[in-house]
């Protein structure tokens, strides 16, 4: 009995050494990150979260300074009330993916930029009382902080994301202002109304024509898009485009046709992605198709009959 309690308490020993030393090596380790660490931990930023990257930093052997210039951004973004989990998760994307530290910086200061000018966008829409009452009825029973809080943040990301996608201030400001003015949220949610926002900078007219794009954004919410039907959309665009080899602004009009005669979210994006731009019945060919190409590029249409050759031929 003395031989086995031995050797429970010897085991014991053993392990909390173990743990012990390797407590005292994460210690070491972290000691170049100690005053960024405790700045962000300031600023509010999650102890678990920041344990996480500052784990995977050590892995990567990122020195103190390199570590201070890629969390700097998020910091600051914490002291600002705004979203910084952007910042975070794109440095455990690049370090996971060995992307020399000073590039993994540069691609966090255009997040906090975004993100700031963002900010100015949002926040101030946020606060119009068409805003409050449209997230008061889009909550559904939850806490109107919280859903406020949860809403903006998401808005926040996916605004940042649009403008970082060349999308100008003033046609996203026009589109958030429409959404409030039609009412647009009444049968998607607030979930789907960030997610709109987030696909604003990958439709396919978001560059030749942005007041377009706000028109298809408007004509899906109205329509009812769920979140994930919401980011099918600009697949299903450019899928219709292909199909009906039609210029962009006649498929969008075709999509927003569709919107307006009652067709169900669902099966608008099932006719566009088979570039049915009319919401046809089954089999309905697309402008466009009813005469494909052949193989090598001709025209395959009804050719007249060859006139046979002089007869002995």
């Amino acid at each position: 009995m003395k031989k086995i309690n031995l050797f429970i308490l010897a085991a014991t020993f053993m392990v909390y050494g173990l743990s012990t030393s390797v407590d005292v090596a994460y210690a070491q380790d972290a000691a170049p990150y100690k005053d960024i660490v405790e700045s962000a931990r300031n600023a509010g930023i999650d102890q678990a979260r920041l344990d996480a990257v500052m784990l995977r930093a050590q892995e990567r052997g990122v020195s103190g300074e390199q570590f201070g210039s890629m969390m700097q951004p998020a910091i600051s973004l914490a002291n600002s009330n705004l979203p910084y989990e952007p910042v975070l998760q794109k440095v455990m994307e690049g370090l996971a993916k060995r992307v020399p530290a000073p590039q993994i910086s540069q691609v966090l200061l255009r997040i906090e930029s975004g993100l700031n000018r963002s900010a100015v966008i949002v926040d101030g829409w946020l606060g119009q009382e068409q805003t409050q009452n449209m997230i008061r009825s889009g909550s559904r029973g939850r806490d109107v902080q919280q859903a406020t809080a949860q809403f903006r943040n998401q808005m926040l990301e996916n605004s940042a994301q649009a403008l970082q996608q060349n999308i100008r201030e003033e046609h996203l400001a026009s589109l958030l202002s429409q959404i409030v003015a039609e009412q647009a949220a009444d049968r998607a949610g607030l979930g789907s109304v960030a997610s709109a926002v987030g696909i604003l900078g990958d439709l396919p007219t978001s560059e030749t024509d942005p007041e377009l794009s706000n028109r298809i954004v408007i004509s899906a919410l109205r329509s009812g898009f769920s979140v994930n039907e919401m980011q099918q959309l600009p697949a299903a665009l450019n899928a219709a485009q292909l199909q009906s080899r039609l210029p962009a602004a006649a498929v969008a009009n075709g999509m927003a046709e569709q919107a307006l005669s009652g067709v169900p979210a669902g099966n608008i994006l099932e006719n566009l992605f088979k570039g049915n731009l009319k919401g046809g019945p089954p089999g309905f060919t697309p402008p466009g198709q009813a005469n494909p190409p052949g193989r090598d590029g001709e025209d395959n249409r009804r050719r007249p009959n060859t006139p046979p050759g002089p007869p002995g031929n």
